[in-house]
């Protein structure tokens, strides 16, 4: 075994435990005026303290203080240990004229709280004016407090168990009322309030028997089975009389005379606690919270299933909306011909465009007189083929849709132009432009429902131009053309091959442009004069 190693460690341990408890290492003295604000004076102390590593002091060891104040002077002694009050405290103090009055206490604390007995007498020579005994634990006040006030001719005895709680009481008040109390678990089951004098007396008892039985259980059950106690419709609840025996409780003057001494630990303001008393208060059994609990979670249950079904329903719902909402934009594409049948769109397209072409030019080469200028916008409706079968109306709707619905079949429909111009009037041969028959199958299933719809599909900004005019133009021999100053630019670039076919030599011309999206559908020119 290596010793050096462990003689190392032990004065290791050594030197941090002595570090640890840093009191005996530093102690310093400090002897002078210490200032007792509470009974405004200045008395004299010498007390035994060392520094923390923040250099506060910390008391610990031998404590004296001296006072004099008026007709009253006081010593106390005692001992701290690490800044609290721990063992033996004694505090004597004399009051001279007119009341010739001393006063010793002995008091007992183990680090900073009252505990073990504690003992107050006042005396004027041999007379023995105030006595006061008790006994405490850890500042809880217990076992028996006896005190007697012979100037008063007051005394009072309390009797506690070892939980502060009262179990019987005589108290005798002026010399005159004595008021005896019997408690069961500090309940209070028999009050006899006395006259000392005349010996009169009114007695207050619990005689309840359900009240009696519910004391007598809670004492059992606390003793063997605790856990009992739940199933019992009452429960004790403590109360606290430091309040109604306060001129009792506390000893005035001299312990008024060590509140700027630090170290002592209090309640709620208070020196001491205890003194309780209890009462029956109604609680609920083990067997009502159960039921209580049971349903309480039945309606938890209840409430999640309503809101489980709210929850299913809305899903439902919502599943059922998006669905209508799909089908709807299904169905509006199926209304835009581009969508559903684009080569369809485009053999339509194509066709309407080169009518309008035809069109152009029939008007063109038809020495159409007037000029015209105009936009058409072409609405494209999808209708059932005119079969006898399907005409037959009805007061609500068509044949065909009855037939269709009566024998689910799909009807073939044809496509039919409906147009709208900006002009008045427009030359006859116009209404050939949308003279188109085209079939078509429109049916489409999606999500598991039908669509079987009349699509339509709008042709806009056909813009159709014929311009009909005149003008002069000279043609050289190198085909170079003299324009008349007034003819659009325009108009030159258009007609300059038509000029350039005529021979040399100087020309008065009729001219017809069409034009169709503003491109040149159809072009003429008519001499009138060479």
């Amino acid at each position: 075994m290596n010793t050096k190693f462990w003689i190392t460690m032990a004065f290791c341990f050594i030197a941090s435990y002595a570090i640890g408890q840093n009191a005996p290492q530093n102690l310093k003295v400090y002897s002078g005026d210490y200032t007792l604000n509470a009974i405004g004076a200045v008395g004299t102390a010498k007390y035994s303290y060392y520094e923390n590593d923040e250099y506060q002091r910390v008391y610990h060891g031998d404590f004296t203080l001296s006072v004099e104040k008026g007709n009253f002077s006081g010593v106390i002694t005692g001992k701290f240990k690490n800044d609290l009050r721990d063992g033996k405290w004694t505090i004597k103090g004399s009051f001279g004229y007119p009341q010739y009055l001393d006063m010793v206490m002995i008091v007992n604390y183990v680090e900073g709280q009252p505990n073990g007995a504690w003992t107050a007498t006042s005396k004027k020579g041999d007379q023995v004016i105030d006595s006061d005994k008790r006994v405490l634990k850890n500042g809880l006040l217990i076992d028996t407090w006896e005190y007697s006030n012979s100037e008063a001719k007051s005394t009072l005895i309390i009797k506690m168990d070892k939980e502060g709680v009262i179990q019987e009481s005589d108290i005798i008040s002026g010399g005159l009322t004595q008021n005896i109390a019997k408690c069961k678990l500090g309940y209070e089951i028999l009050n006899v309030s006395k006259n000392v004098q005349t010996g009169e007396s009114n007695v207050k008892k619990v005689e309840d028997p359900e009240i009696l039985d519910c004391l007598y259980k809670i004492e059992q059950y606390t003793k063997t089975y605790p856990d009992s106690l739940l199933d019992l419709p009452y429960r004790l609840e403590r109360k606290s009389m430091m309040s109604e025996l306060g001129k009792f409780v506390e000893l005035p003057y001299m312990l008024t005379f060590t509140q700027d001494i630090r170290g002592a630990k209090s309640y709620d303001g208070r020196q001491f606690y205890g003194l309780y008393t209890t009462e029956l208060v109604e609680q609920k059994t083990r067997e009502q919270i159960r039921i209580e609990e049971e349903k309480r979670q039945e309606e938890i249950r209840i409430a999640e299933e309503k809101r489980l079904e709210a929850l299913r329903i809305a899903e439902e719902k919502r599943l059922l909306e998006e669905k209508k909402k799909r089908i709807a934009e299904e169905e509006s594409k199926i209304n835009e011909i581009t969508d559903f049948n684009p080569e369809l769109h485009q053999s339509i397209s194509d066709e309407i465009k080169s009518n309008c072409k035809e069109f152009l030019t029939n008007l063109v080469n038809d020495k159409y007189q007037p000029s015209l200028s105009f936009e058409c916008s072409a609405v494209l409706t999808w209708s059932p083929k005119q079969l006898p079968s399907f005409m037959k109306e009805s007061s609500s709707e068509p044949g065909w849709v009855k037939a269709y619905k009566a024998n689910n079949v799909v009807p073939n429909l044809y496509y039919q132009p409906d147009y709208n111009i900006e002009i008045n009037s427009v030359p006859e041969s116009f209404n050939k432009v949308f003279e188109t028959d085209k079939l078509a199958n429109i049916e489409k299933e999606f999500e598991g429902e039908k669509i079987i719809m009349i699509v339509s599909d709008k042709l806009e900004g056909l813009k159709i131009d014929y311009i009909n005019s005149s003008t002069n133009v000279k043609l050289s021999k190198e085909k170079e053309i003299t324009w008349d100053e007034l003819i659009p630019e325009d108009h030159k670039k258009i007609l300059e091959e038509k000029i350039k076919e005529l021979e040399k030599g100087k020309y008065s011309l009729n001219y017809r442009i069409g034009i169709l999206n503003g491109e040149v559908a159809a072009a003429e020119i008519e001499q009138t004069d060479k």
